[in-house]
């Protein structure tokens, strides 16, 4: 079993964005339509992620989330 894992290692800022993005994904307003197997594999990322990270928590999340962007788009210039 354990050869069936995968470890990824993404920056806190990355896993904020990460987390964002699965959340919207995953609302029941968003129009992506996804087989069975993705939306578990995104409902499995977001409740791991949630698990992780305590800022979703956080009253200023929103900041949370802007600060995280930033940093990314900044350290992968297009």
């Amino acid at each position: 079993m354990a050869d069936d894992l995968v470890d990824l290692s993404i920056t806190k800022a990355e896993a904020i964005i990460l987390f964002e993005f699965a959340a919207k994904l995953t609302t029941e307003q968003s129009t992506v339509a996804f087989d069975g197997a993705e939306e578990k594999v995104l409902w499995n990322i977001e409740a791991m992620l949630e698990k992780m990270l305590l800022e979703p928590f956080r009253e200023d999340y929103e900041h949370v989330v802007d600060k995280a962007r930033l940093e990314v788009t900044e350290d992968n210039p297009e």
